[in-house]
């Protein structure tokens, strides 16, 4: 599918694969990578969100459902990418470690 939402999903799901990549499929690795760039617990999720922003994921929006009717989104874990966050998505995009 081709919903915004949609695409957030899957870019979302497609940082996981880049991710994994730049740290040789090691997930011990990568969460305590992702845990020391996002500072937190669970930076693994929310790096994968910030990848998915740079990546053109429009993770908030709006969108009618029939008619008058509108439903409010949100794709992702939430909480917000700093420019350190987008920075180290930008790294794990081209295949280096952050």
């Amino acid at each position: 599918p081709n919903h915004r939402m949609a695409l957030a999903i899957q870019y979302h799901e497609c940082a996981h694969i880049l991710q994994y990549r730049a740290y040789n499929y090691d997930p011990a690795a990568l969460d305590r990578a992702m845990r020391r760039v996002y500072g937190k617990a669970n930076g693994t999720e929310h790096m994968a969100d910030c990848i998915a922003d740079v990546m053109g994921a429009q993770r908030r929006g709006v969108y009618s459902t029939s008619g008058s009717t509108t439903t409010t989104y949100v794709a992702g874990y939430g909480g917000k990418c700093s420019s350190a966050h987008y920075s180290a998505a930008k790294k794990i995009i081209a295949g280096s470690k952050a």
